[in-house]
């Protein structure tokens, strides 16, 4: 359980995880309209991502 709690934590954006975040290329740095909205992005993102042991 440690094993899953670890990928989750490390895997996934907050409010579920602490997974690092900054503006990159990918989002425009910061100008990108699908980071207007951080926790919309984190939410989505977080639907989105598959973790597996």
């Amino acid at each position: 359980m440690k094993l899953n709690k670890w990928l989750v934590d490390w895997g996934k954006y907050a409010p579920i995880g602490n997974r690092g975040f900054f503006l990159s290329r990918v989002t425009d740095f910061g100008f990108s309209d699908k980071v207007f909205d951080l926790s919309a992005y984190f939410k989505e993102r977080n639907q989105e991502t598959l973790i597996f042991p």
